[in-house]
């Protein structure tokens, strides 16, 4: 089941932190991007 890792930062550290979980669950066999909760809340 792919799974999508909403990350929000301001200084950039918590978007490194989503990269290495979602390379984590990838890693696993769970199919997984991260993206900017701006970018979400965007989603049509």
């Amino acid at each position: 089941m792919p799974v999508l890792v909403v990350y929000a930062s301001k200084h950039g550290a918590t978007r490194g932190i989503a990269e290495r979980i979602a390379e984590k669950l990838t890693d696993e066999g769970h199919p997984a991007r991260r993206a900017s909760q701006r970018l979400v809340l965007r989603w049509p």
